[in-house]
């Protein structure tokens, strides 16, 4: 099983889902993506960022950790 790490800003989020479809048809496996970088808090060294591309284009992205695996 491969998990795909979303991370940034709206624009790397974009560019992250592109190779996760990518991923998904070359390979044809089921690809679990994690969201857990946005449960951060902002501080000095980090600035929080939000998921935006499920808002944004209407995507309905499935985050691992809610998906119980047998």
């Amino acid at each position: 099983m491969i998990t795909c790490n979303l991370k940034g800003g709206l624009g790397n989020q974009m560019f992250q889902y592109s190779f996760y479809l990518y991923i998904k048809y070359q390979y044809k496996q089921r690809i679990l993506c994690d969201l857990s970088y946005f449960d951060y808090e902002e501080s000095e060294s980090f600035t929080k960022r939000l998921f935006s591309l499920e808002n944004a284009f209407d995507l309905d992205i499935k985050d691992f950790r809610k998906t119980i695996l047998f």
